[in-house]
């Protein structure tokens, strides 16, 4: 008996001293351990200042964070946040469930960029990534086939900024900053008695070219087979400095103008019904240089016509008011949202200017414009 309780006591003492071992070396380990599986995870460089973990809490942290820009798109970092913390909840392993209480991101900074080639940086790491996630999720699912939920409590981000440039014209830029945003109880396999648990919300300010400020609000569930959210997305003060940057072929500039404008999304069970609702008002252009007499139409309107009406008879006066409404079934590949938002814009825009320049011109085409 006192055998066992002497090995009890030696096992017990190396287990704590193993323990404290484990603990204290994760603290110089684990930085060179993230950086080097970061860097097969993004195909480049990864910096990482400091890193630790807390054994007994199921929690560990980066500092100092950095993921550099593949070649092709310049020297910036891609990536880049001063602090990223992870708290699992070690007990939810007990009941066969994975849950992640909280992921938080400090000061992280996002540079989205566009080649010369337009291809965008982000868009290949997720393909990447996504890649890498599906062949390891298929090697590994045997060994992970007890565990029957995966859980994100809470997914925030404070203080951050995502950046776009367009190498083609460096000098037009859109930025987010500051930008908050959280996410709330993302939760897979899809819970049948649950519509829409996860919520979003996400608050920025736009600067560069262009300004205002953006609020997203909502709830989804993005793991069903049929897509169910419902979505409230607002737009305030808007100012539609030069449009470069995201309109290369529209063939006039905003010189001034402010938005301000209101989309709902609604979907249950890929039905969707999206609502504009909002409008742009100080309207003034400037002409793109282009060869002469080739001004190009804009929504079927000559762009000359256009700018002499918003720059000389109605400066100022007036406003354009954007509201119409989309529906279709996400499952039909006929249903194009984009193509049928920009045509729903352009016919509601036309309209207006149609009886706008005819209430003001005069003579036997009043109304018309050719």
């Amino acid at each position: 008996m006192l055998l066992i309780k002497r090995l009890s006591m030696i096992f017990l003492i190396l287990f704590v001293l193993a323990f404290f071992i484990l603990q204290v070396s994760s603290n110089f380990l684990l930085a060179p351990l993230l950086r080097k599986e970061g860097h097969a995870l993004f195909r480049t460089p990864v910096y990482i200042e400091k890193a630790g973990a807390n054994l007994l809490k199921g929690s560990f942290w980066m500092k100092g964070v950095k993921v550099k820009n593949r070649e092709k798109f310049g020297e910036t970092d891609f990536f880049s946040a001063k602090r990223l913390s992870v708290d699992i909840n070690l007990l939810s392993l007990l009941t066969n469930q994975f849950v992640v209480g909280q992921i938080r991101l400090e000061d992280p900074v996002i540079h989205l960029v566009q080649n010369e080639t337009g291809g965008m940086n982000i868009v290949e790491i997720i393909n990447d990534i996504g890649g890498k996630f599906k062949k390891l999720a298929r090697s590994n699912l045997k060994y992970l086939s007890w565990i029957s939920l995966y859980e994100v409590e809470k997914f925030s981000i404070k203080s951050g900024s995502i950046s776009f440039v367009n190498q083609t014209v460096p000098d037009q830029k859109f930025l987010l900053s500051p930008l908050s945003l959280s996410l709330e109880r993302l939760a897979y396999p899809h819970d049948p008695e649950e519509t829409l648990p996860s919520t979003v919300y996400l608050n920025t300010i736009l600067r560069e070219k262009f300004s205002g400020q953006m609020l997203v609000a909502g709830r989804m569930d993005p793991f069903t087979v049929k897509k169910n959210f419902d979505v409230t997305a607002s737009f305030k003060d808007i100012v539609l400095d030069r449009t470069d940057l995201f309109f290369s072929q529209f063939p006039m500039n905003f010189e001034d103008g402010l938005l301000e404008l209101k989309m709902k999304a609604f979907c249950q069970e890929d039905i969707l019904d999206l609502n504009f609702d909002g409008f742009i008002h100080r309207l003034k252009f400037n002409a793109k240089l282009a060869p002469e007499g080739d001004a190009g139409l804009v929504f079927g309107i000559p762009a000359h016509k256009m700018m002499n009406f918003f720059n000389q008879l109605i400066p100022g006066k007036d406003r354009l008011d954007i509201q119409f409404q989309v529906k279709g079934d996400l499952n039909d590949p006929n249903f194009d949202i984009g193509r049928e938002v920009r045509q729903k814009f352009e016919q509601t825009v036309r309209t207006q200017i149609e009886n706008k320049m005819g209430s003001v011109t005069k003579g036997p085409a009043e109304g018309t414009i050719s």
